[in-house]
């Protein structure tokens, strides 16, 4: 169980973090008296983002291709080695 609550941790951090960035943007632009875009744009912004193909250069190696794995990997593991719950 003590493996468990850390990656259940990291996949609710991946979860939320993108709806409190909305809401952070709602009252932003509720400050400004603007309208402001919806709660759920950076969800729509994710799932448009991961639809794209991808592009790079003929001449990059493999480094290139496997570096945006290598950074999801660290954001995963810092994720989990934070405690923001504990039981």
């Amino acid at each position: 169980m003590s493996v468990l609550y850390p990656l259940i941790q990291a996949l609710v951090l991946f979860a939320v973090a993108p709806l409190l960035s909305g809401i952070t943007r709602v009252a932003r632009a509720r400050l400004h008296n603007r309208r402001g875009p919806g709660v759920l744009q950076e969800y729509r912004d994710i799932i448009k983002l991961l639809g794209r193909q991808s592009v790079g250069p003929d001449a990059s190696g493999w480094v290139f291709r496997l570096t945006p794995y290598v950074m999801v990997g660290v954001m995963l593991t810092i994720a989990t080695a934070l405690p923001v719950v504990t039981v």
